[in-house]
This record gives structure tokens, sequence and C-alpha cells, in this order.
């Protein structure tokens, strides 16, 4: 019985399980399963399983209160520091934006600016805004609109972009973001550090250069994934040190295409997925 009350009070509305399931069909080809072991499959069951409804995946998709959750697990030190949080126009309007600093909407996804180059209009629209209503991701719908401004990380010194897929508290999949001359280049690697890139047509090497806090990074995810059933842990590391930029909940509303006719350069979706589900302990 008290299972059945949860499902129906973490039921997502109809018409959002209807948008997903259209929307999943329209660009996978297929029919969801929420059973079946690949990551669009359990990307559609994150959304449409009330799982975003979750109290602790809302507040730690707001950029500003993950930070609690992040310190809470991992001790203080592993966030970006906050400088300023703006609420409102008159807010943004008074603060004086500090060159080297970053601003980003903490109840959105994507967005950020340059101090330097920053546009108060723009930023008081994303005050307006609902992610929300983006792409139906129920974590969104009830986070206050906010600004958050930050320092450049590490000092403004070279770091390293990683993301971790964290499955059931374990992470078994991590992603390192490189910018390359040819393009933007994802490159999937496991425990055993082997590599595979999203896009074959730009260079990646055979293995990755792991930096020297990579297992504490790892760990980091896992700990940090603990409370959910799914989630992408973001890192950003010098080598040696190592801060938790977000926790994602749906990457990408389960849309990212994989390996196809059409796209036969891109990595294999069952291969990917099988190393997010790994062998069950």
């Amino acid at each position: 019985m008290r299972h059945i009350l949860t499902r129906v009070r973490s039921r997502v509305p109809l018409t959002d399980r209807a948008a997903h399931w259209l929307r999943f069909v329209t660009r996978h080809g297929r029919l969801p399963d929420r059973n079946r072991p690949l990551i669009n499959d359990l990307i559609y069951d994150q959304m449409t399983s009330g799982r975003n409804r979750d109290p602790l995946v809302q507040m730690t998709t707001d950029k500003e209160y993950v930070k609690a959750h992040i310190d809470a697990v991992l001790g203080p030190g592993h966030t970006i520091p906050t400088l300023a949080i703006l609420r409102n126009a008159a807010e943004i309007d008074a603060h004086v934006f500090t060159p080297g600093t970053f601003v980003k909407p903490t109840h959105m996804s994507s967005k950020v600016a340059r101090a330097e180059a920053v546009d108060r209009a723009a930023l008081k629209s994303w005050l307006q805004r609902n992610f929300y209503y983006r792409k139906r991701e129920h974590q969104y719908r009830y986070l206050a609109p906010k600004i958050i401004v930050e320092p450049l990380v590490f000092d403004g010194a070279p770091f390293r972009e990683f993301k971790f897929y964290v499955l059931r508290g374990k992470a078994r999949l991590g992603f390192e973001i490189k910018d390359t001359a040819e393009g933007r280049q994802y490159l999937k690697f496991d425990r055993s550090l082997a590599v595979t890139p999203y896009d074959a047509r730009l260079p990646a090497p055979e293995r990755l250069d792991p930096p020297s806090c990579l297992e504490a990074m790892w760990d980091a995810s896992e700990r940090l994934g603990v409370p959910f059933h799914f989630v992408r842990v973001d890192m950003m590391t010098d080598g040696d040190r190592f801060v938790v930029n977000e926790l994602t909940h749906s990457e990408g509303a389960g849309r990212y295409r994989y390996r196809s006719r059409k796209r036969p350069y891109l990595a294999c979706e069952h291969e990917i997925s099988g190393t997010v589900f790994g062998k069950e302990d």
C-alpha cells in the first residue's frame, strides 16, 4: 500500500508523459522501454517515473543549493565559491560585475556569461523563465529564479572537465570534454582508462591521461550518487584538486544521438550503456 501511495504522489502528469513518449519515438525511432538497459531509456524512465520530483533531486538541480549537498557529502572545498546571488532586476542593476567572474542562472541549464560581456537585460530575462517548460523536466518546475556569480575556477589556472555517470551508486563511465581545433570532443572512458571517442571524426587518444586525483573523483561521484537512482556528476580539475560543478539528473532529456546509418561515426549507444549498467554486484 505504501508503495502504491508513493507512486500516486509522485506521478508525472499524463500530458508530460505523453510529450516525453512522443519526443522519444520521434528522436530515436523506437518505443521506450523502462526495462531496456540503454541510457536513453534510463533517462526516459527518470523523467516519467516521478524520480525527478524527489525533493533532493530538485534541490540538487538548483546551482546554489547543490553546493550545500556537496559540502555535506564531501566536506568543504569541493565547490566553486559563490560571490553573489541576484534575485530580481534591481539587484542585477545594482551589482558591480567584476572582470574574471562568471554569471549563470541557478534554475536553468546551459546558460553562462562572462562578467566582461554581461548583458543585464539578458540576465533579467533569465529571471522570467521556467526551464521546466523547455523539455518538461520536473526537477526544474518549482525552482526559484536566481542569478549566481562565481569566480574563475582554480584562480584562472588551466583545468580539465569531466563527467561521471552514476547508476545505483556505481560509477563505471566517465567522459572528458576537450576542445580541439576540429571541434569539441567527448572522450568516453571506463575504469581501465581505455578511450572511445563520441565522434570518431575528431582526434582522440587510445588511453586517458589521468589527472592525479582521478580515483578521488571516481569515489566522490559515487558518494554523491548514493541518494539517487541515476545522476551525472560534473567536475573540473587542475590535475591535483577537483571541484564539483553540478549534478544532472536527466542528461539532455534523453535526446542524445548515437551511432546510426546516418551517423556511423558516433559512439554506439549499446556500448556506452553497457559501461553504465555494468554487471550487478
